[in-house]
Formats: structure tokens, C-alpha cells, sequence
């Protein structure tokens, strides 16, 4: 059975087995997110009048005005855990 809780965010519980096309759409839709993702970190690093936790440690630790996020330090990490049938 596959969770929706956003369009582009799959959960899925170990009720049933996941059938071909059902795998396949939580792989695309793990894609999607990761690809949303990125896009919003590199929108969020480029944004000017936004506060990142890289801009508020670089003005409160070290006294420097800095403003936006760390554009080169972006990573984005998307998991689909599934166990394997063992025979």
C-alpha cells in the first residue's frame, strides 16, 4: 500500500508487497522529490533576504554580514527502503 502525503512524497508500509507499476511510481515519485529538493536549495542558497543557518553562523560566530545560503554546499539525499523477499 502507498502513502500519499504529498504529491511528490511516497510512504509506504509493509501491509502488501508493492506490485511493478506501484514500485515504479515510488521511484519516480522519490526522483521527483529529490529533484524538487535540489531545486529549492538552490533557489533558497541564491535568495538574498533569506537567513540560512550558514549566513546566521557567519554573522553570529565570526561577525561577518552575509546574507543567503552556501550555494556550492548543496546535497540532497532521497531514500527508498524496501526489503527483499527471501525464498
Amino acid at each position: 500500500r502507498v502513502l500519499l502525503a504529498h504529491p511528490e512524497f511516497a510512504t509506504v508500509d509493509e501491509e502488501k508487497p508493492l506490485q511493478p507499476d506501484a514500485a515504479a511510481a515510488v521511484k519516480k515519485a522519490m526522483m521527483d522529490l529529490s529533484y524538487s529538493l535540489t531545486l529549492m536549495a538552490n533557489a533558497f542558497a541564491h535568495d538574498k533576504t533569506r537567513e540560512s543557518p550558514f549566513s546566521k553562523l557567519a554573522r553570529e560566530g565570526y561577525g561577518y554580514t552575509f546574507h543567503g545560503g552556501k550555494v556550492d554546499d548543496t546535497t540532497v539525499v532521497a531514500v527508498y527502503v524496501h526489503t527483499q523477499a527471501r525464498e
